[in-house]
């Protein structure tokens, strides 16, 4: 200290700033987002109505768990690996691990693309023809999805992740919106469950040739760097991230097919609700950890335990706030706004979306432990907890929905989610040696 003025970290200020600026504008993105999906979910529903509305959800759900197979996990591992080789200096490593993410999901394209189109020859004929029409297209759809999201997160490997944000989360989507409100209005054809995929392909386009062009100005390796490759590491980290995506993934859905077998059709319908308008709620906790995901590995490759800390509490706090306000918004004006935007048959939605809301606010007092651990190399430990709270998600639904309807969906969810945030916060601490939650006891 000299003149009763401190040194500053310049570093620690740059990193803050960076941060800051990222999470700006990547929940500005984040907000855009939600908006366009809640104008394309009402307007979709309007156009399609009830029936077409379900064929399009059920073929739009197929293409995206089966993209989830054609990643195998690469997306999630090349922001992890890129982030770290801006510390360690690898760049032979990650001209490799470019490479090999385009090949592994080339090779998964064209596996999967025979198994579907097999499939559809051996059983389309017992499919209704707007869902066969559908699938047709839909599988067009899929690695164009696919690139979208491994050159999205490439780019965000470089910190990129605002320029990555706007392909997918604002150009793709407005895209679809403006081709859903003019095809009607310009050409004078009804909007049919296959041409919605149809638009949703030319909007994927849209957002995957912007991106390929930032791809192409990211600063990659030299060409001239001999490309390096480590198979069986990337092949097997990405393997488990890509099971812990497919498990996450998979609990909500779950969840909405138990509900028809143990409590009724309107449960299932009351709690897919909730669901939407939790996930509307959580947006926050996804900028934040789109933000940080970088910097959490690269800060773990330099081993600046200090500065993990300070990033995992800070965030905690950020997605708390945000979270409680939000809860506390719609505690007060919820009942309203389901009778104004959805209607009165749909009140019965307001504790389930109170209690899934209560979840998240749970997992957001816990800290952005799965996160950590992906970008930390702990996806083990997020697979155990994506496995375990499934099986105590499911068990507690079995037994709560019956006598409770969605809420014991809800009460579900709540409990696993809760479930996951406390042992990965455990480990977390074990392996780290940081508190990452609200209080950093």
């Amino acid at each position: 200290m000299t003149g009763g003025v401190r040194n500053r970290d310049p570093q620690r200020g740059s990193l803050r700033l960076r941060l800051f600026r990222s999470g700006i504008a990547v929940s500005a993105v984040g907000l855009a987002e939600v908006a366009l999906g809640l104008l394309s979910a009402i307007l979709l529903a309007q156009e399609l109505g009830v029936e077409g509305l379900g064929f399009y959800s059920i073929v739009f759900t197929a293409v995206a768990l089966t993209t989830l197979l054609v990643e195998l996990g690469m997306p999630v591992l090349a922001i992890r690996e890129i982030a770290k080789a801006q510390t360690g200096g690898t760049p032979g490593e990650v001209k490799g691990l470019i490479r090999f993410g385009f090949a592994v999901m080339a090779a998964a394209m064209i596996a999967v693309g025979s198994l579907g189109w097999l499939g559809l020859h051996l059983i389309g004929e017992s499919l209704p023809t707007e869902i066969l029409e559908g699938l047709s297209i839909g599988w067009l759809l899929i690695p164009t999805l696919a690139l979208i999201r491994y050159s999205s997160c490439i780019l965000m490997g470089y910190q990129r992740v605002a320029r990555a944000r706007i392909c997918d989360g604002l150009i793709r989507p407005a895209t679809f919106l403006a081709l859903v409100l003019s095809i009607e209005r310009l050409t004078g054809v009804a909007l049919t469950p296959s041409l919605a995929i149809k638009l949703h392909l030319a909007a994927a386009w849209a957002g995957l040739v912007p991106l390929l062009f930032l791809l192409w100005f990211c600063p990659l390796p030299a060409r001239s760097q001999a490309a390096e490759y480590r198979v069986r590491y990337w092949l097997g980290h990405a393997l488990m991230l890509g099971f812990n995506q497919a498990i996450r993934t998979a609990q909500p859905m779950i969840l909405i097919l138990l509900m028809p077998l143990v409590s009724t059709v309107e449960a299932a319908g009351l709690l897919r609700l909730a669901q939407r308008a939790a996930a509307v709620a959580d947006f926050s906790t996804a900028a934040v950890s789109l933000t940080i995901g970088p910097h959490i590995a690269s800060l773990h490759a330099a081993n600046d335990t200090g500065a993990l800390q300070r990033l995992a509490s800070a965030s905690a706090r950020i997605m708390s706030a945000a979270l409680l306000a939000g809860t506390l918004t719609f505690a007060l004006i919820g009942a309203w706004l389901i009778d104004q935007i959805v209607g009165p048959e749909f009140a019965p939605a307001y504790w389930p979306i109170m209690i899934m809301l209560g979840g998240l606010c749970v997992t957001a007092f816990l800290g952005p432990n799965a996160i950590i651990m992906v970008m930390t190399g702990g996806s083990r430990d997020v697979n155990v907890a994506g496995v375990a709270g499934l099986a105590l998600c499911s068990g507690a639904t079995l037994v709560l929905a019956p006598p409770l309807g969605a809420s014991g969906g809800a009460i579900g969810a709540l409990l696993a989610a809760a479930a996951q945030g406390g042992y990965l916060n455990y480990r977390v601490r074990l392996r780290l040696g940081i508190r990452p939650g609200v209080l950093a006891l």
